[in-house]
């Protein structure tokens, strides 16, 4: 793994995937092959919630209509369709 890669990992399971730097965590692991649920890829639907355990994140879409996060990057839930590494 590089400096501009993240490792997902799903709690629970034995899942993780890497994510590049500035992709969203949906998108690199529908690459990865994971079955993730999601309908609008966009933020407006809330299918693909997540609860940050540990890390940072950044919202790319923070008025989406799918989920009202707090204003921390630790917010929780969020979506993985908006989410990004915050340093990315």
């Amino acid at each position: 793994m590089t400096d501009s890669q993240l490792l997902v990992e799903i709690a629970g399971s034995e899942q993780r995937y890497v994510c590049e730097r500035g992709d969203t965590l949906l998108r690199a692991g529908l690459r990865a092959g994971l079955g993730l649920s999601y309908e609008c890829n966009a933020g407006s639907c809330g299918i693909c919630k997540i609860d940050l355990i540990s890390g940072e994140l950044d919202d790319l879409y923070p008025q989406a209509p799918g989920i009202k996060t707090a204003p921390s990057r630790r917010a929780s839930p969020s979506s993985m369709c908006r989410s990004i590494d915050h340093s990315g």
